[in-house]
């Protein structure tokens, strides 16, 4: 999982086949425990503690009218060529 705090469009971003939509400074979701795999009926979920968000300096703490916006990234397989893509985007509005 990703989030940022600004969307953006970006299609193809990282070799994908899917289009990333955050922008800005992306934080990534893939400390131990994060990366998750699909349970039997292809879902995925990631309970996110707002007071540990990752980013490039350490850790942040979200805050209450901030807006985030999250996405997976995710492996794919598409005529049997292994590739990545990407989930629909979230918008959350902290309160």
């Amino acid at each position: 999982f990703c989030g940022s705090r600004a969307p953006d469009y970006a299609p193809g971003a990282g070799g994908s086949l899917g289009t990333l939509c955050l922008g800005g400074s992306i934080s990534r979701f893939n400390r131990p425990g994060e990366i998750r795999m699909v349970d039997e009926t292809g879902r995925v979920a990631l309970e996110l503690d707002l007071n540990s968000i990752p980013s490039g300096s350490g850790t942040i703490s979200g805050q209450a009218g901030q807006t985030w916006y999250f996405q997976g990234w995710h492996r794919d397989r598409v005529a049997g060529v292994a590739t990545s893509n990407f989930t629909d985007a979230m918008e959350v509005t902290l309160r």
